[in-house]
């Protein structure tokens, strides 16, 4: 059974995000570097970042990206901050980030008057393209990864401004509103695709093989892209297709995952795709 995926505008996640992407030099590379990343926004509010809250986060430890996560899920799926400052032990130091959003944020209040109204008019609009291809995506999805959808809640997915790309969690996912719908419709399949796909699979694939483990990223793309392609005008806009530039071997496996797509009844399981496909990496990869 499918599940429904459901889109939402919330303040506290925003909040999240934004006091996150103000401090990302206190987080993790992984958060910090990838979508936390959003130089553009740092610029443009450096002024609102506070000696106080930079004290306060170098005090409280390293944050954890799965704490971040999952925090940022339980804001998702609540909506409330007393709810996920509840749900962490004492102590945790992501908790640090909720006690700052507990605050007044300076500057935070005319941000957010902006921001709203904005974001809700692009999830309607957003929502008008998705709903009639939600469940062809999904299914398509279903049959690349050849993984059945398991949750038994909604996705709900987030619309967030001020992130450098998004994040899927178990049944949660926040995007950065692309001003082109092709452009979102193919990075909202990327993080669905992320659910999905065995990641843990594909990464031992690799590692057995002695190859770069960041291919799995590729995959991930690829697989959403197959996904999506027959709902997108330009499949050769920018942000559509998978960029070699940016994901590894992505020419190498592009015709290997178009052919895949075409018959995936041809393999009992993704597995074997993936272990046939490791002889062309071998051959292509750097020394």
């Amino acid at each position: 059974m499918l599940p429904k995926v459901e889109f939402e505008v919330n303040e506290p996640l925003n909040k999240f995000c934004h006091i996150s992407v103000l401090y990302s030099d206190r987080l993790p590379d992984e958060l910090a570097k990838g979508m936390l990343g959003n130089k553009a926004y740092q610029a443009k509010h450096t002024n609102l970042r506070t000696d106080e809250n930079l004290e306060r986060l170098r005090h409280a430890g390293i944050i954890s990206p799965t704490a971040w996560y999952s925090t940022a899920r339980t804001l998702i799926r609540t909506k409330s901050l007393d709810e996920a400052i509840a749900s962490l032990k004492p102590g945790r130091p992501i908790g640090q980030i909720l006690n700052i959003m507990k605050q007044d944020v300076h500057g935070y209040d005319d941000i957010w008057a902006s921001t709203k109204p904005r974001l809700e008019e692009y999830k309607q609009r957003f929502v008008e393209e998705w709903s009639p291809i939600s469940s062809q995506v999904l299914s398509r999805l279903s049959l690349l990864t050849k993984e059945d959808w398991t949750t038994t809640n909604d996705i709900l997915v987030n619309f967030v401004d001020c992130l450098n790309g998004g994040f899927a969690w178990t049944d949660s996912v926040a995007v950065y509103p692309f001003p082109d719908m092709d452009v979102e419709k193919k990075f909202l399949a990327h993080e669905l695709s992320e659910l999905m796909t065995p990641t843990s699979t594909v990464i031992r694939i690799l590692a057995d093989a002695g190859l770069d483990e960041s291919i799995s990223h590729t995959v991930v793309d690829m697989i959403a892209f197959f996904s999506v392609k027959d709902f997108v005008k330009n499949l050769d806009r920018k942000g559509i297709k998978p960029n070699p530039s940016y994901y590894p071997m992505a020419n190498t496996l592009f015709p290997l995952l178009e052919g895949y797509s075409k018959d995936p009844g041809a393999y009992p399981n993704l597995e074997s795709f993936l272990k046939g496909m490791v002889p062309l990496l071998e051959q292509y990869a750097l020394p």
